[in-house]
């Protein structure tokens, strides 16, 4: 949603040995997607251009390989059927921001598990 919050972001993420790619708005995210595999992606849904459930939308039918249950959405706000949007597109981390130091890095663990599990 703002500089800010992405540098943010990406300060605790590089903290915990993060390999970081920032999109500023849609475009980018998307044009990002198409030429990498992200283990985790951070989705803001107030993007400039589009929301973050738009990306995510046109991820699933464009980009090969891409998987929803590795996207986190950021939000100032989200409402019990913004929830059920998102789980429907298999999406079920969802957090509201600002985002803690401590939901960080319980969000890592979890994935990092996850990535672990699946890769045996």
């Amino acid at each position: 949603d703002n500089n800010i919050a992405g540098m943010a972001l990406q300060c605790m993420l590089v903290r915990q040995a993060c390999e970081v790619v920032l999109a500023v708005n849609g475009e980018q995210a998307l044009q990002n997607l198409t030429q990498e595999t992200f283990d985790l992606i951070f989705m803001d849904l107030g993007l400039p251009d589009m929301t973050g459930l738009e990306v995510v939308n046109k991820s699933i039918e464009s980009v090969e390989d891409f998987d929803p249950a590795t996207v986190v959405i950021l939000s100032g706000q989200v409402t019990p059927s913004m929830r059920q949007d998102f789980f429907a597109l298999g999406i079920d981390t969802v957090c509201v921001k600002p985002l803690a130091k401590d939901d960080c890095e319980k969000l890592l663990r979890k994935f990092m598990k996850n990535s672990v599990s699946h890769s045996k």
